[in-house]
C-alpha cells in the first residue's frame, strides 16, 4: 500500500506536495495536476483531500499499522 500525500508542507507555506501513486503515478497524473492547481489557486478541492495532508501522522491514520516501539 502506498501512502498518498496532497498538500501544502506545514513547515513550508511555499511547497506542494502531490503524490504517492506508485505504479499508478501515471494514471493518476490528471488527478495530481487538478489537485496541485486547486491548491496553487487557493480553490475548495472536492472531495475533500483533508486525510492525505503530508503531515499527517502514520500513527493517527487508522490505515497504517502503528510502528513498533523500541
Amino acid at each position: 500500500m502506498y501512502r498518498r500525500d496532497y498538500g501544502r508542507l506545514k513547515n513550508y507555506g511555499n511547497a506542494i506536495v502531490a503524490g504517492g501513486g506508485g505504479m499508478m503515478g501515471l494514471s493518476l497524473g490528471p488527478a495530481y495536476g487538478e489537485i496541485v492547481c486547486d491548491l496553487l489557486a487557493a480553490r475548495e478541492i472536492e472531495p475533500s483531500i483533508v486525510g492525505f495532508k503530508p503531515d499527517r501522522s502514520t500513527v493517527k491514520n487508522p490505515f497504517y499499522k502503528q510502528l513498533p516501539q523500541k
